[in-house]
């Protein structure tokens, strides 16, 4: 809860929190006191401001829209601003939901970021670099790139030699 003297400046904090995340918000007030010889009232003014569940690194379940052009899948939250940023793991494929489509329908959360696994990379190698240039070129962003890499468990590294190839 925050607590403000002046209306205009919890309307900026409202403001500034809503280009960080994706906000609902709702404005109410409140007679608190009038004064019928000088015809002033004083009012009350609350807002409440709902942010986002979901966070960076969340598995969700899209909505039908967003699994139109992200393809079947379970998305990863690439990033969360104003909008939210999910890619489909598989393809690299990346759609943004704006924080209206977000609040119209939210996403429900199937894991966490508190149920991933730490792993160290040892290798990457760009995966099937002539197939993604002739056949999926448009799938990718300017910064995604699929590739195959070797990785080892962070909790099990140095103890034993178990390492995992994934793409």
């Amino acid at each position: 809860d925050f607590y403000f003297a002046d209306k205009s400046i919890a309307n900026a904090f409202v403001q500034f929190i809503s280009a960080m995340v994706p906000v609902k918000t709702r404005f109410s007030k409140k007679l608190v006191g009038t004064d019928v010889h000088s015809n002033i009232s004083r009012l009350q003014h609350t807002i409440s401001a709902e942010i986002a569940a979901t966070c960076k690194d969340d598995l969700v379940l899209p909505t039908k829209k967003a699994s139109a052009t992200l393809g079947p899948c379970l998305p990863l939250v690439k990033r969360v601003t104003s909008q939210v940023k999910l890619i489909n793991p598989s393809t690299g494929v990346e759609v943004d939901i704006s924080s209206e489509s977000y609040w119209r329908k939210p996403f429900v959360t199937v894991l966490n970021a508190s149920f991933l696994t730490e792993f160290i990379v040892l290798d990457v190698e760009p995966y099937e670099r002539r197939r993604a240039r002739d056949e999926m070129k448009h799938h990718f962003s300017q910064h995604t790139v699929m590739a195959e890499a070797i990785v080892a468990r962070s909790s099990d590294f140095g103890m034993n030699d178990e390492t995992l190839t994934v793409v």
